[in-house]
């Protein structure tokens, strides 16, 4: 089973070999998980959400990106022992792009690895291509892997196949009310603003630092930036 990838993916895909693209958690535990049962957690995922076992193809010939389905899950997590910080380990993962490569033509969407770290912790980390798995999409795939963790079980609705566009998935005439054409185009902008390397960075001579910044907002926030008009954002 197999579907080109949509827009908004495309567009994603478009901006990976340029640095940007890459999701990834990260779970800090104070003893060793069983390996195999670990791997075995990560195939259900796998399974309840196909998506994440598919294989990401480009074709140099059309310059385009497709993704097929891979059954059954196949990941092998990777272990390594290192005396990095967790928040390096993190930023390691980040800054580790297999998708960068366009001389590659086929490339897992998820990739897992264990770690030992620092004072005798262990860091389970996922790797995935944004377009399969995006910053918010990952915090619920995060909740379910803590769960199958703490011996709980799968949901009962599970997809099938690989699914349909991101786009697709927006409910029909929901896709050209004013606001959310706009949110779509500022979210485009933004990642193919990421594409161009504008920025230059000078060296300080200093040891070299990560600053993690995440904005939350609450559900009278979100309330009020969904049924406020398209006017009144316009004055915001």
């Amino acid at each position: 089973m197999s579907r080109p990838v949509g827009g908004t993916e495309h567009s994603w895909c478009r901006a990976v070999p340029g640095g940007t693209g890459v999701t990834v958690f990260a779970i800090l535990l104070s003893k060793p998980p069983n390996l195999p049962h670990l791997q075995s957690l990560i195939h259900q995922l796998q399974s309840h959400h196909p998506i994440l076992r598919s294989k990401l193809h480009f074709n140099p010939t059309t310059n385009t990106f497709s993704f097929s389905d891979s059954t059954p899950p196949t990941l092998q997590i990777h272990t390594s022992d290192h005396t990095h910080s967790f928040y390096q380990t993190l930023e390691q993962e980040m800054n580790t792009n297999p998708w960068n490569n366009q001389e590659v033509t086929e490339t897992d969407v998820m990739f897992a690895s264990l770690y030992n770290i620092q004072n005798e912790q262990w860091a389970v980390v996922l790797r995935l291509h944004t377009a399969v798995c995006d910053r918010v999409a990952v915090a619920g795939l995060m909740r379910e892997l803590v769960g199958l963790m703490g011996g709980g079980e799968m949901g009962v609705v599970k997809e099938e196949g690989l699914g349909v566009a991101i786009e697709d998935c927006v409910p029909v005439g929901k896709a050209n009310k004013p606001f959310w054409a706009r949110g779509a185009d500022m979210i485009g902008y933004s990642v193919n603003a990421f594409r161009f390397s504008n920025l230059e960075f000078a060296e300080t001579g200093l040891p070299d630092s990560t600053r993690f910044v995440r904005l939350k907002i609450g559900v009278d926030e979100t309330d009020k930036i969904v049924n406020v008009s398209v006017h009144d954002l316009l004055f915001l």
